[in-house]
């Protein structure tokens, strides 16, 4: 009888603990997936950075705007 009880327990937490582990594995990959999709996002927008063109503007003189009617 006892040790029914404790062949039961046992696999209560034989159960228990592999269904943790599953919940913490899928949430391992999860979090694995996010870091891809940013770093894939990072390289993108790193491979980008090159075809901006630089720009160095010099205003020497004031800007005028020309007021068209009402605006």
């Amino acid at each position: 009888m006892t040790s029914n009880l404790i062949a039961f327990a046992a696999l209560l937490v034989s159960i228990i603990s592999f269904i943790k582990s599953n919940k913490f594995e899928l949430y391992k990959e999860e979090k694995r997936q996010r870091e891809v999709a940013e770093q894939n996002m990072h390289d993108k927008n790193n491979n980008r950075v090159p075809l901006i063109p630089y720009f160095h503007l010099s205003f020497n003189k004031e800007i005028y705007t020309k007021q068209i009617g009402n605006e």
